[in-house]
């Protein structure tokens, strides 16, 4: 299974919103599923609780994330290396107060996420 994280898709850090576009090769159910089941998010969300604000399987999850942080994932149909795959589009908004971030130090995370769905 292999996967494209493009650095060219990170847009607007010093606003506040960061977004990043990764293809990886698995379905998009099963991406979901990396997303959203607790015994596969134990193995590579490291940022805490999240709250849950919307879940529409298998194409969008967003969640709370430290108090203002918004992160959303919008999940479409994609071909990954000539095989059905799974386009992933997250927009991290940073709220009010959270100190500035980039899409750089999440990097470890997608590591995680990308192998949670080869599972």
């Amino acid at each position: 299974m292999s996967e494209r994280v493009s650095d060219e898709t990170v847009e607007g850090a010093i606003d506040g919103t960061v977004v990043e576009t990764v293809e990886i090769a698995a379905p998009p159910e099963r991406v979901f599923d990396a997303l959203t089941d607790p015994a596969e998010v134990a193995g590579w969300w490291r940022g805490g609780a999240r709250e849950l604000t919307v879940v529409d399987p298998p194409r969008r999850l967003e969640h709370r994330w430290r108090g203002d942080d918004r992160v959303r994932y919008d999940l479409e149909p994609a071909t990954v290396d000539g095989a059905p795959g799974t386009r992933v589009t997250v927009t991290h908004e940073r709220g009010g107060t959270a100190p500035a971030f980039t899409m750089r130090a999440a990097r470890p995370a997608w590591a995680r996420r990308r192998a949670a769905c080869r599972r």
